[in-house]
């Protein structure tokens, strides 16, 4: 009988040629099997005992399959079946027997096996070695003559005495103590106490470590109006293409401070973000002054007009491609859609609901799609664009999906 350990994975094994009925060895294939609890009338089910269910024998190697039974705790002396089969056309290729043993219980039973022909071994009876064995588990354990018999101190305890270890005697080099020793030479709170915010809230950040330039430039982003675009992208690249800064602008003074060289030409881009418009690429010439100040204007997006009915909401996008050298460009008429593909809530007390499943709307010549959806109804939308720099009759779209809530408002801008 197949000896099984409680409390452990089991793996029982299949080893043979599984045919599929016709005499073809499909080695590559898997097999079926059931295993059943005998003790308590119960088939194991893949992570418990209880209704009867078809499982799948993984394969090893040719020839070769297993299963990995999980005994669970508490089943001890239980004698379990299980049977390997023919996926194909049901046929029987191998069954087999268990009996589920505790740890202990299987040691003693196999050293029993093994010596029950002997009545003694190395000039000890078998019967003083099998009493030895029984007293293993609750034994105080220990080495040769005059080792340590004492009770061992606790990971509590070991802990304890290394964190006490005195600083002076970490001398060793190349030790973490005395890395620790090397490295903090100060308390952690006697360092700098500015957060992310306070150095982005800056209103002069000059970054000059990895530019090397030896002109401090000031870029300022501003709208029509001569107001500070705070947080927009600015991406500079000099003539050799290489990207030297991407990131935003303050976002409190839409000012942004680097330092370049005088003798190279710049380009920079400018977005894509929310409710603006930009003429990119912008030069940037960078003359012989220590100190320069660059500024690049932007226009602000107007809002399409609203809907006739007072009760919608004109929901918009203003699309742009994502890449390549149109890069934050307006999409071209038709290019882009924006549709409603799933009503998920009706505003309370409503009727009748307009950009249901289905309302579309397509981008026109300066890349804006819009549809129009009563206000406070919560819809899902699905924008449909351009996959690279532009659009042509072979070029892969990609789609995006949002959950909105339609704002109480004429129009609203989803982008932002």
């Amino acid at each position: 009988m197949y000896p099984l350990i409680e409390n452990r994975t089991n793996r029982l094994p299949y080893v043979a040629e599984k045919r599929n009925g016709s005499g073809v060895v499909t080695a590559g294939s898997n097999v079926k099997c059931k295993i059943y609890n005998r003790t308590n009338a119960k088939w194991w089910e893949g992570t418990e005992w209880g209704a009867e269910t078809e499982l799948t024998a993984s394969h090893f190697v040719a020839g070769s399959w297993y299963y990995d039974l999980a005994v669970p705790n508490g089943d001890a002396d239980d004698e379990i079946d299980w049977v390997f089969y023919d996926e194909t056309d049901g046929t029987v290729v191998a069954s087999e027997q268990g009996q589920v043993f505790d740890a202990n219980a299987l040691l003693l039973h196999v050293l029993t096996a093994i010596l029950s022909d002997e009545t003694s071994f190395e000039g000890a009876s078998i019967a003083a070695i099998l009493a030895d064995v029984t007293g293993l588990e609750g034994a105080a354990m220990r080495g040769t003559d005059g080792a340590y018999t004492g009770t061992p101190p606790t990971t509590t305890a070991i802990a304890t005495a290394v964190w006490k270890v005195l600083t002076s005697g970490l001398t060793t080099a190349g030790s973490i103590g005395k890395l620790l020793v090397d490295r903090i030479d100060a308390t952690v709170s006697s360092r700098s106490s500015h957060t992310v915010a306070n150095i982005w809230a800056y209103a002069t950040r000059t970054l000059t470590a990895w530019l090397g330039g030896a002109k401090s430039c000031t870029l300022q982003v501003r709208d029509g109006d001569g107001d500070a675009v705070g947080g927009c992208p600015v991406q500079v690249v000099n003539s050799g293409g290489q990207v030297l800064y991407d990131g935003p602008t303050n976002f409190g003074t839409g000012n942004l401070v680097l330092s370049f060289d005088e003798a190279d030409d710049y380009v920079v881009t400018l977005g894509n973000l929310a409710g603006y418009t930009f003429s990119n690429p912008y030069n940037m010439d960078v003359g012989a002054a220590a100190a320069q100040v660059f500024t690049f204007v932007c226009a602000k997006t107007a809002a399409p007009p609203p809907p006739v009915d007072p009760s919608l909401c004109r929901v918009y996008l203003d699309v742009r491609y994502l890449g390549g050298p149109n890069a934050g460009q307006a999409v071209g008429e038709g290019e882009a859609t924006l549709s409603v593909v799933e009503l998920l809530e009706r505003p309370a007390g409503a009727t009748v609901v307009y950009g249901e499943k289905g309302a579309t709307g397509s981008s026109d010549a300066e890349g804006r799609a819009f549809v129009d959806i009563v206000r406070e109804t919560v819809v899902r939308l699905r924008l449909t664009r351009p996959a690279l720099s532009e659009a042509a009759a072979d070029e892969t779209k990609v789609e995006f999906y949002d959950e909105l809530t339609v704002p109480n408002a004429a129009t609203y801008d989803c982008g932002g």
